[in-house]
């Protein structure tokens, strides 16, 4: 397999879960703004023109983060980072796509910088209001769904790295900071961040 990614992007999720799940795979950074890799054209890799894509040894390939990680935790359910079914599975991916849509999503506008002070402002806001559905999530637990690691702390945590680098003003989660530096001293994402070059 082939992981089309770029450094600190949220590529850096399924990055990571290849790493916990311990996959064989070569990662292929990409420059999203010339839109290449390695003097390709990254447009005939992915036509949306933006990572992470998940090239399959049939050359199948597979995008979005959501079914990326879907697809890489069912090829070893032993992992157990994403049920195999029932309750338990809907709750997992409940989380998954609220971190997505509702956090992953609100980070754009930061990302822009044609982006009005006034707006990243509100912007920020809108996070921390965010947040504060995960601070509550994560009371009395080590991770998000319980007292183990699963696929939505690996996104929550390159979430939480963005909102740091971008001074969303997480100070106020305690549960969230614990949460980061816990997901932070994994040996997956420690070889993860240094493989990305340690960008926010």
């Amino acid at each position: 397999m082939n992981l089309y990614f770029s450094p600190g992007a949220c590529s850096m999720v399924p990055h990571i879960v290849l790493e916990e799940l311990g996959m064989k795979y070569e990662s292929i950074p990409v420059d999203l703004k010339a839109h290449t890799y390695g003097g390709g054209d990254f447009y005939k890799v992915n036509p949306k023109g933006y990572v992470p894509v998940l090239e399959l040894d049939n050359k199948q390939t597979v995008t979005e983060n959501l079914v990326i990680l879907q697809y890489l935790a069912d090829l070893k359910p032993e992992a157990k980072l994403l049920p195999l079914g029932g309750m338990e599975r809907v709750r997992h991916l409940e989380t998954l796509t609220f971190i997505t849509t509702e956090l992953h999503k609100s980070f754009g506008a930061l990302f822009n910088p044609k982006t009005s002070d006034e707006v990243k402002a509100s912007t920020k806001e809108h996070i921390q209001k965010r947040y504060e559905i995960v601070e509550k999530q994560l009371e009395g637990k080590d991770y998000l769904m319980g007292n183990s690691f699963a696929l939505p702390d690996a996104y929550l945590f390159v979430m939480t790295r963005w909102g740091k680098g971008m001074k969303v003003g997480l100070e106020k989660f305690p549960n969230v900071l614990k949460h980061f530096d816990r997901v932070n001293e994994r040996p997956a994402v420690k070889k993860v961040i240094a493989a990305e070059g340690g960008k926010k």
